[in-house]
């Protein structure tokens, strides 16, 4: 059986709100931490990426596999340490 919206209900839109919102349980304020991040130009990435990544970047680009993972590595921030 279909009910009907109440007569006195307002259309409010559906764009998300222009600053995050947190009420104050962990996965909404994950979800506004990435929102943030993302707004902010940052994005979250794999501290080790999948081997088929590298592979085709490396393709991509015509460098051995070693020169792609050290590019992404670089870029991460890892330079030469060990991750693990």
């Amino acid at each position: 059986m279909a009910t009907k919206p109440p007569t006195e209900a307002r259309h409010i839109g559906s764009d998300a709100p222009k600053e995050p919102t947190s009420n104050d349980d962990p996965l909404s304020s994950s979800i506004a931490l990435i929102d943030l991040l993302g707004k902010s130009g940052l994005i979250l990435a794999p501290a080790m990426p999948e081997k088929l990544l590298i592979e085709s970047v490396a393709r991509k680009h015509n460098i051995t596999i070693d020169q792609a993972m050290g590019a992404y590595r670089t870029i991460a921030g890892f330079g030469e340490k060990d991750i693990h």
